[in-house]
């Protein structure tokens, strides 16, 4: 199990108890999935991801999955919450999130309905933090151009994407850098962001009103920073997908 999950994803995987943050990537080294790996034991995780990337993550998996003992299932039971305080009236399991502490907690309740976090998004959008299909666009993000390096283990071998990634991680750096900005009015997706010295310093891929990412041109900014970009994920619906050794 371990082993075979671990070919897969971008992150090495958790010890028992707690959870990673972490992608699967196309051959071309782009964003397909993203997930929380959950560790109950080396043979029981739990992969926590928006509900948008389910249908992908489950045809990978069924794919590439060689072992007849590998069981993956969906459970209706399981839902997730967050909050920025550690949850104390449930028994739910919890971690802080792996990705920035900052962000809070995030909790895995079984058949209890999951309270709404009001703040979770203005949170991410203050902390920089892109998450879902909107500001990391399934099979054209790349992680390293998101500062995402933190969900990628570039010690533990190969993983699918894991060539391109690690060219870039060599590198040092990219032609684009995506960011979050903040405006004084709304600036709708696709917008583009201009200086007196380029008429396209970069793009915005996802927009909150006056907040979202933006897409830079590396050398298109590097020597100016005058459109006010600051520095280096909208709530979405999540689901679980658990997977055992029968």
């Amino acid at each position: 199990m371990d082993v075979f999950l671990n070919n897969l994803l971008t992150c090495s995987l958790p010890e028992a108890g707690t959870a990673r943050y972490g992608f699967l990537l196309n051959p071309q080294g782009r964003i397909t999935a993203e997930m929380f790996v959950w560790c109950y034991d080396q043979e029981h995780f739990l992969l926590d991801c928006p509900e948008s990337d389910v249908e992908t993550l489950c045809t990978e998996l069924l794919q590439r999955n060689f072992d007849p003992a590998l069981k993956i299932t969906l459970p209706d039971s399981l839902s997730i919450e967050t909050s920025q305080n550690k949850p104390d009236d449930h028994e739910g399991w919890s971690i802080l999130d792996p990705r920035i502490a900052e962000m809070g907690w995030r909790s895995i309740l079984e058949n209890t309905p999951p309270r709404i976090d009001q703040d979770y998004t203005k949170r991410r959008l203050r902390l920089g933090l892109p998450e879902g299909a909107a500001d990391l666009p399934r099979g054209e993000a790349l992680p390293l151009e998101y500062g995402l390096e933190s969900a990628i283990d570039f010690t533990k071998g190969c993983f699918m994407g894991q060539e391109v990634c690690t060219r870039m991680h060599r590198m040092g750096k990219s032609k684009f850098s995506v960011r979050a900005f903040e405006c004084k009015n709304d600036v709708p997706a696709g917008a583009v962001f201009s200086n007196n010295a380029h008429p396209k310093v970069g793009t915005v891929i996802s927009s909150y009103g006056q907040k979202g990412f933006t897409r830079l041109h590396y050398q298109n900014t590097k020597k100016t920073h005058s459109f006010g970009i600051l520095r280096t994920w909208s709530k979405f619906s999540s689901l679980l997908i658990r997977l055992s050794a029968i």
